[in-house]
């Protein structure tokens, strides 16, 4: 038996509506936090000063006599999801479901004064995260891993996550230039109502004794409180993150198109599962600020397998450089260079009707169409067709085609051998334990290895587990399933297995209840 690492996801039909901010606006154009006029103990000031019995925005940053911002900084956060240390994963959209206030904050091996902010942070995390408060310690260093951020952690005692931004695009994208900032997000509207340093403790060549400025302490406390926050803005003591320059120059048709050929085109064609089709260059730039959310949220492309565990063969996440090339197109204006589109021809031949392997040796189709409501939850179908096979058979590929792509969520195949060979009935156990053939969206049917092949006895027969998902209208479906065979026996047989579990509890807001699945193979396998 042949053994082939290949991971299957099967996607949801859910618009995504996730609302986050990018900028700040006043009057249309983004602004900086500013101190626009001199402070006193007994004043507040702030770039345009409210009436003194208006009522006050808790949201408003408020800056006293504190330096300000030495350039334009992001005012709001945006939604991210990133892999800690350990390969958890954490979204920002999430925590702030239930959050009180979310704490980021930066850091790196290696740094000093992140090492010896240690303690304080500690401090500030044992006093608030009672009370509701989520802290992300960050790492976007290019010269750390995850193995360097668990050795550290480990040397210091620490046992937190620590969120590694591999992109850069997250940090990067708050203006975060040292360690050791932090910024006090609203988790409501996220917006960022302080920046800067924990306290005034440490400095790059002396540290004070216990006492100072608690400018993180004071504004999560006047936060909570309902408050403006006292400071704003602090400037950061820690180490300059060592950013590298994004793509420039980034060609549509070169850089662009091609990404979204590979990446996206299964799925974003007409008349296929995703809601929408990228069919041009008008299509991809009229979505791109809806593109650059599900990529920094990683909700698209559909893949959730961490990528620094095993190499799967349908690998369909975006890399690094992907990811930094695409959001770096749509940040510098979503331009189209060149006459000619390669996107077009493309998305014409991704699903032109036709068999994808070539003409087959046999097809299997529903005995009938399939009728479809407009509304509510389907439930699976399970639909048997005879093979009609006169002798055995050896599968060498097949390629499962609905006839709606719209409404498939997926589809399996189990074959059910004739009465006289049920000792020998593969136990697919409705999927769990594997199956014979499937259709999943996004997916390119392939031919099995080189000379392996899975046997189909005479008299077999097909069932077909069918998953539609409604539209908001009646619909049809046909689904078929082509065959090729081999000529001769290959030299081995090929199983699909698979690693299920139904057998785990999600206590009630638990967001990192664990489930663990395991496949026992009981003789060597390749």
């Amino acid at each position: 038996m042949v053994k082939r690492l290949v991971l299957f996801v099967l996607p949801t039909l859910i618009l995504f509506s996730i609302v986050v901010g990018v900028a700040s606006y006043v009057d249309g154009t983004r602004v900086p936090v500013t101190n626009s006029a001199p402070a006193t103990s007994d004043s507040v000031a702030t770039a345009n000063a409210p009436d003194a019995d208006a009522p006050r925005d808790t949201n408003v940053a408020q800056v006293v006599d504190e330096p300000e911002a030495p350039r334009e900084l992001a005012t709001k956060a945006e939604d991210f999801l990133l892999l800690d240390h350990q390969g958890r994963a954490h979204e920002l959209r999430r925590y702030a479901l239930g959050a009180s206030a979310i704490v980021l904050y930066s850091t790196a091996t290696g740094c000093p004064i992140a090492r010896q902010s240690i303690p304080n942070l500690e401090a500030l995390m044992a006093e608030f995260e009672p009370q509701g408060v989520e802290f992300l310690l960050i790492n976007a260093s290019p010269y750390d891993d995850r193995e360097s951020v668990t050795e550290e952690l480990q040397e210091f005692g620490q046992d937190v996550p620590v969120l590694m931004d591999e992109t850069q695009l997250v940090l990067g994208g708050l203006d975060v230039e040292r360690t050791c900032e932090a910024l006090l997000i609203d988790p409501a509207t996220y917006d960022i109502v302080y920046r800067g340093a924990l306290d005034d403790r440490i400095d790059y060549t002396t540290q004070r004794p216990e006492g100072g400025q608690d400018y993180l302490r004071d504004a999560l406390t006047a936060f909570l409180a309902g408050e403006s926050v006292p400071v704003a803005y602090t400037a950061t003591k820690g180490c300059l993150i060592d950013y590298k320059p994004l793509p420039q120059d980034i060609s549509y048709a070169k850089d662009v198109a091609p990404i979204i050929a590979e990446r996206c085109v299964a799925c974003h064609t007409e008349g296929n599962i995703a809601p929408f089709a990228f069919e041009d260059h008008r299509d991809v730039s009229g979505r791109s600020r809806m593109i650059r959310e599900v990529i920094l949220s990683k909700r698209m492309p559909p893949w959730h397998a961490d990528p620094h565990v095993n190499e799967f063969a349908n690998d369909r996440s975006l890399s690094i450089d992907e990811t930094r090339t695409l959001l770096a197109w749509i940040d510098a204006g979503a331009e189209k260079d060149g006459e000619e589109d390669p996107l077009e021809s493309v998305a014409a031949e991704s699903y032109d009707g036709k068999w994808r392997l070539g003409e087959p040796d046999l097809v299997v189709e529903l005995p009938e169409v399939q009728q479809l409501p407009a509304s509510g939850v389907i439930d699976y179908r399970y639909i048997d067709v005879p093979s009609g096979l006169t002798e055995d058979k050896w599968l060498r590929a097949a390629d499962v085609r609905p006839t709606n792509l719209e409404v498939a969520h997926h589809v399996l195949v189990f074959l059910i051998y004739p009465p006289e060979l049920q000792d020998q009935q593969p136990d697919y156990d409705g999927g769990l334990d594997g199956y014979f053939a499937d259709y999943l969206p996004g997916t390119v049917p392939e031919p099995l290895p080189e000379n392996t092949g899975k046997f189909i006895p005479a008299g077999s027969t097909f069932q077909f587990q069918l998953h539609y998902t409604a539209t908001g209208k009646e619909e049809e479906d046909r689904t078929s399933m082509a065959l090729y065979f081999y000529d001769e026996k290959p030299e081995r047989e090929l199983g699909t297995r698979a690693a299920t579990t139904v057998d785990f509890l999600i206590p009630p807001n638990d967001p990192e209840a664990p489930a663990a699945a395991s496949h026992y193979v009981a003789r060597d396998s390749l």
